[in-house]
């Protein structure tokens, strides 16, 4: 026994750790990154690594890009649990640079059929929409809809007026306040 700092400690409660794989119990090899489990690639620590390049065309792989100035401000913050989980997908549908201008006069469509293919209800659906418009991440561009014996998809457009939320310079857009384009050209469901 040897008095280190006010306690004792027995040098046979410490064992070295084997650094072979099959050697040691579970906790020493999980310790020592030579689980089996996780030597998926065969490196330590293995598994697929995310986000790296890939060797032939040096391109990284597809990401939503949510900066970290939307994800502190309080427009982000303010979101309902569903809206932030569905904001991704909304970012996704532009397939531009965040810094290309073009990247907020772009429409695109992001259906109900759609929004259920990813987890979400039609109700909660309408109500994403709304949050996201109320709080300025998305525009809508064309109210879809019944449409005589049409039906038509909504398109939106990304916006910036998240940035000015919760200021005076902030312009509130209500969804339900926008009125359909007369004679648009807009594709069935």
């Amino acid at each position: 026994m040897s008095d280190q700092g006010g306690f004792s400690v027995e040098k046979s409660e410490f064992r070295e750790v084997s650094p072979t794989l099959g050697q040691g119990s579970p906790m020493e090899r999980v310790a020592n990154n030579r689980d089996p489990r996780l030597l998926g690639s065969g490196k330590p620590g293995g598994g697929r690594r995310r986000g790296r390049r890939n060797k032939e065309n040096n391109k990284l792989p597809p990401f939503v890009p949510l900066t970290w100035d939307m994800l502190n401000h309080q427009a982000y913050k303010d979101l309902p649990p569903s809206a932030a989980k569905a904001l991704p997908y909304f970012l996704g549908k532009v397939r531009l640079s965040p810094n290309d201008p073009q990247r907020y006069e772009s429409e695109f469509d992001f259906t109900y059929p759609e929004a259920r293919k990813y987890g979400f209800a039609e109700g909660t659906f309408s109500n994403i929409i709304n949050h996201l418009v109320e709080h300025g991440f998305i525009d809508l561009a064309y109210k879809g809809g019944l449409r005589g014996d049409s039906r038509s998809k909504s398109l939106f457009t990304l916006s910036e007026r998240w940035r000015k939320y919760g200021t005076e310079e902030f312009v509130q857009v209500n969804r339900k306040s926008i009125i359909p384009r007369k004679n648009a050209t807009n594709s069935k469901m």
